[in-house]
C-alpha cells in the first residue's frame, strides 16, 4: 500500500445558536484499548453525530448517555477509527486541550501501527540522558554489529530476533550510531540530553536578562573560570561591625589623675615639714 493513513472528513459543523447548544459529558468506556489505556479523558462536548457502531466495532469514548464519540474496528488487515464529533472548532474544543489533547495522537498512532518493518534490520533506542543508562534494541536475524560514537557496543540476545545493550553516555550531544547485520547497514544519529534531574528544574527567568546585559557574549571555559573566580573573591569579602569596650581608658585616666594628685599633695606635705624644721 502506498498510503499508510487515509483520513476522511465529513461536512463542516453547523453554526449553533446559544439556545440550541447543549453540553454532553464524555467518558472513557474502554480502558484497555491502546488509544484510551493511558488517557484520563474528562470534560464535555456541545454536539456530536448521532451514529451507531457497526457489528464488531468497539466504543472507546462515549457521551454520558452512551452515544459513540470514538469508535474503532478492523477492516481486513487495516484499522479504522471514527470520531463522531468535529475538529474542535464548534463542538469539541475540550477534546483538544489539556490531558484530552493526547487523544488524537493516540488515534493516529494506533491506526498507523508500527511503521518499522517486521523483517530485516530494525533499531530502537530509549531516550538518552547524561549520567543515566539507556537501552539500544536491534531486531536482526543475525548478531548485529553496533558502533556508538566510534566505539563498539556488545549486543546480547534477549529474544529470537532481539538484541540489546545498555549504554552509559558520559558526554552530552548528538553522536553517530552505526548498525550492521544481515548485509544491511543503518547510519543514524543518537542524541544524549542533559542530566535527567534537570528536566523538572525549569528555565531560569533571569538567564535571558543576563544574556542581554552581557550583549549576548559567549565565554570560553578559561574565561568563565576566571570571571567566576573574581566573583567568588569579591563576594567572599564581608564587612562586619564589632563593638569594642573603651571604658577602661576613662578608668585609666581617672586613676592617673588621682595618683598624680596624691603624689603632688605628698610632695607638698614633705616640703612644708622641711620648711618648718628649718624655721625652728
Amino acid at each position: 500500500m502506498d498510503n499508510q493513513l487515509d483520513l476522511t472528513f465529513g461536512q463542516e459543523s453547523p453554526d449553533l445558536s446559544p439556545d440550541e447548544s447543549k453540553v454532553y459529558a464524555v467518558v472513557r468506556l474502554d480502558e484497555e484499548h491502546f488509544i484510551t489505556r493511558y488517557l484520563n479523558i474528562s470534560g464535555s462536548i456541545s454536539g456530536y453525530n448521532d451514529v451507531t457502531q457497526k457489528v464488531g466495532a468497539s466504543r472507546l469514548v462515549t457521551t454520558s448517555m452512551g452515544k459513540p464519540v470514538v469508535t474503532s474496528w478492523q477492516f481486513g488487515l487495516g484499522r479504522v477509527v471514527s470520531l463522531s464529533t468535529d475538529n474542535g472548532k464548534f463542538w469539541s474544543g475540550e477534546l483538544y486541550s489539556g490531558e484530552n489533547a493526547r487523544l488524537m495522537p493516540s488515534i493516529i498512532n494506533w491506526v498507523v501501527g508500527d511503521p518499522q518493518p517486521d523483517k530485516g534490520l530494525v533499531v530502537y533506542s530509549s531516550d538518552m540522558y547524561l549520567g543515566s543508562p539507556g537501552t539500544i534494541t536491534v531486531l536482526s536475524d543475525t548478531l548485529p554489529g553496533v558502533s556508538f560514537n566510534g566505539q563498539e557496543v556488545s549486543m546480547s540476545r534477549t529474544e529470537d530476533r532481539s538484541f540489546e545493550d545498555v549504554l552509559n553516555p558520559v558526554t552530552q550531544g548528538v553522536f553517530p550510531l552505526v548498525v550492521t547485520g544481515g548485509g544491511e547497514r543503518i547510519d543514524d544519529l543518537l542524541a544524549v540530553d542533559y542530566p535527567m534531574e534537570y528536566r523538572d528544574v525549569g528555565n531560569n527567568p533571569e538567564f535571558l536578562e543576563a544574556v542581554k546585559r552581557n550583549k549576548g557574549g559567549v565565554y570560553y571555559p578559561e574565561q568563565a573560570t576566571s570571571i567566576l573566580f573574581e566573583d567568588i573573591m569579591t563576594n567572599s569579602v564581608r564587612t562586619t561591625v564589632e563593638h569594642v569596650d573603651l571604658r577602661w581608658i576613662a578608668l585609666l585616666v581617672a586613676l592617673i589623675v588621682f595618683l598624680s594628685e596624691v603624689i603632688v599633695r605628698r610632695v607638698h606635705g614633705i616640703i612644708d615639714i622641711k620648711d618648718r624644721r628649718k624655721g625652728v
